[in-house]
């Protein structure tokens, strides 16, 4: 039985995402692409959740753009790059849903399902005005506070990263969201520099979904 797909879209045209309903055991992952022993023995140890996850993710890159895991690496800072290639990806995982981003330029891709507990920190990851912002252009759902994270998360991502403070240092932009094109801007700012972003979203029935691209310096 083959993983459903749940939608494929292309949200630019550099890029396309494809976001899937795990219903298999990890079984049909392991037996749909290579893995040496090593590899196999590590998942043994992790939890099934992450385990799914991971495999999910993998058979997901396989599928679609051909590739086994031993075409991936991480940075330093766990960032996924695929190697001996111009490509670049962002996956996502959350609950039983997971998403893969790819595309011919710099991206971050994020997936959240929702989650009433995200009330709980939004104040951890949204500043004062961002809140404010939200209101005012009727973004004031459980399912927007959700969707604000997953922005976040996917310039986080695209940027590729460690240390930077969510609530403080990655702003959103409400007041020039379009909401019949879907698209939106943030700017995550550094110590030497600040940079612009377009975030594409989509908010479903059990999940949002946001893509983050750069598009340069302030």
């Amino acid at each position: 039985m083959q993983m459903p797909l749940h939608k494929t879209i292309q949200p630019h045209p550099e890029c396309d995402v494809y976001i899937w309903e795990i219903s298999e055991a990890p079984t049909f992952f392991i037996q749909q692409a290579s893995w040496d022993s090593k590899q196999l023995q590590w998942l043994e140890t992790i939890h099934p959740e992450k385990k799914l996850e991971y495999l999910a993710s993998r058979y997901l890159i396989h599928r679609y753009a051909g590739l086994e895991d031993s075409h991936l690496y991480k940075n330093e800072h766990g960032k996924l790059f695929l190697r001996n290639s111009q490509k670049h990806l962002s996956i996502s995982h959350s609950d039983s849903w997971t998403g893969l981003a790819l595309g011919n330029i710099n991206l971050g891709f994020d997936l959240q399902v929702y989650k009433s507990k995200i009330q709980n920190i939004a104040s951890r990851f949204l500043s004062d005005d961002e809140h404010h912002q939200m209101i005012t252009h009727g973004f004031d759902s459980l399912q927007d506070l959700c969707l604000a994270w997953a922005m976040k998360e996917a310039i986080y991502k695209q940027y590729g990263k460690k240390g930077i403070i969510f609530s403080e240092q990655i702003r959103l932009q409400f007041s020039n969201c379009n909401k019949k094109e879907k698209t939106m801007h943030g700017v995550l700012a550094l110590p030497e520099s600040s940079i612009k972003y377009i975030l594409y979203y989509e908010k479903e029935n059990n999940f949002t979904w946001s893509l983050a691209m750069d598009v340069g310096l302030l």
